[in-house]
């Protein structure tokens, strides 16, 4: 019985270590998220358009260009508050919605 609580033990420290080291080895998001951010508000006041990198929900990237940038709070009931943006989108040419967390 001390053997498998022991087993049990060195498992939940070995998921510790690793949880911690890949916390610490993937790139700071909220840096990067921030500098979204700062750069949507600053489009938003100046009233200019972006060239975004946006990576659809099943992973794949396109380039757009994007204008007259507003935040989308649709979703504030679910909880999204800011966490949206609609544009006039130059390669769909249509106002398309704008998940901020898939910009970069």
């Amino acid at each position: 019985m001390a053997f498998i609580l022991f087993i049990v033990l060195f498992l939940v420290v070995i998921f510790i270590i690793v949880w911690i080291s890949e916390s610490f080895s993937k790139p700071n998001s909220n840096e990067s998220t921030i500098k979204v951010i700062t750069t949507i508000d600053s489009a938003i006041s100046q009233k200019r358009s972006l060239k975004i990198n946006y990576i659809k929900y099943d992973g794949t990237s396109s380039s757009r260009i994007i204008s007259n940038i507003a935040y989308n709070n649709e979703y504030a009931g679910n909880g999204y508050y800011k966490e949206h943006i609609k544009a006039y989108c130059h390669l769909r040419h249509e106002e398309r919605t704008f998940k901020i967390s898939r910009v970069n």
